[in-house]
């Protein structure tokens, strides 16, 4: 995982359709980030940003990240994708007498891996965030 911190501009929010995440692409210093998340992320023109997430060419997809200038912050579907590995878990739990499971518990780990990446760059970028904090004179 990598950081993205400074100021955010040239922001584009394409909406999310049905079950469909909003889209938000823009530059930070001058490097490109897009973030899917399930809301449209509270980020303008100007603000000071920490995003987290990977490198995909040349492009940082944020998982998580910071509005030092407003206080917003957000991830990606955190939530819903520790509902939904466990939920798999346990079904593939409960059909492994028909040898389904077998193949239904290790997606559902695989998925509860990516929330824990999600959970560790929500954590990075709440910490650079308050080590960054401008401080009110």
């Amino acid at each position: 995982m990598q950081e993205l911190s400074g100021v955010v501009d040239r922001v584009q929010v394409e909406p999310g359709r049905t079950l469909q995440p909003s889209e938000t692409t823009g530059m930070v210093d001058g490097r490109p980030f897009r973030m899917k998340f399930k809301t449209a992320p509270l980020i303008r023109d100007g603000d000071r940003v920490v995003l987290v997430g990977d490198t995909k060419g040349g492009v940082l997809d944020a998982l998580a990240y910071c509005n030092q200038s407003n206080g917003a912050q957000g991830n990606r579907q955190l939530g819903e994708l520790i509902a939904v590995g466990l939920w798999l878990i346990f079904a593939g739990l409960g059909l492994l007498l028909l040898l389904i499971g077998i193949f239904i518990i290790p997606v559902g780990f695989v998925v509860l891996w990516q929330a824990s990446r999600v959970h560790q760059a929500q954590k990075w970028a709440r910490a650079v965030a308050a080590r960054k904090e401008p401080s009110a004179s």
